[in-house]
């Protein structure tokens, strides 16, 4: 396992709502558009299960990644959108981007409440990236990749990085990882 960051729940401060209550009201109300990664992406998934749980009257409209897709949303094109962290904090800092939500388990920004705290369990959804080789590689070439991952985790620089980047990076070693991804599917 490399790494694991949250997603958020963002929109333009030109669409409206201020927080969840707020955009929950308007998306019951009218129809309103929300960016997504791709079809099938962890930003459409949560968005789709909120639409659903919600009783939200949202379109999606798929991208084919996130520049495009922000690039809209920040020009108001369309009106929601959940995305990784680090794709997202730089834009909410220099407020182009409200946060209205995130992913969870916990909090990474600490006065925006979990989409569980909002009353939608199980829509906890964080992105996670792991190193994999092709089946039937040696186990002593599996164990030398898990060290040298493990070991470029502990350096500053890839620390510094990662954090930069909203990741965080738990201890989740090779023999772990099958089960880890067998409870995400």
């Amino acid at each position: 396992m490399l790494g694991t960051s949250q997603q958020l729940l963002i929109v333009p401060p030109s669409f409206g709502p201020r927080d969840f209550a707020a955009f929950l009201a308007v998306a019951r109300e009218k129809e309103i558009s929300y960016a997504s990664v791709g079809t099938g992406s962890g930003s459409h998934l949560v968005m789709a299960g909120l639409v659903a749980e919600a009783g939200l009257k949202a379109q999606h409209v798929p991208y084919r990644g996130g520049p495009q897709a922000l690039t809209d949303l920040v020009a108001g094109r369309v009106q929601a959108m959940v995305l990784t962290a680090g794709s997202a904090l730089g834009l909410i800092a220099d407020g182009k981007l409200l946060c209205l939500a995130q992913t969870g388990p916990g909090r990474l920004l600490p006065d925006v409440p979990t989409l569980a705290e909002l009353g939608f369990p199980g829509l906890e959804l964080p992105t996670w990236n792991a190193l994999y080789v092709p089946r039937g590689t040696p186990d002593d070439v599996v164990q030398r990749i898990a060290a040298a991952a493990v070991a470029a985790r502990s350096t500053p620089s890839v620390r510094e990085g990662m954090a930069k980047a909203a990741f965080e990076m738990p201890a989740l070693e090779t023999d772990r990882l099958g089960a880890f991804v067998a409870a995400e599917s």
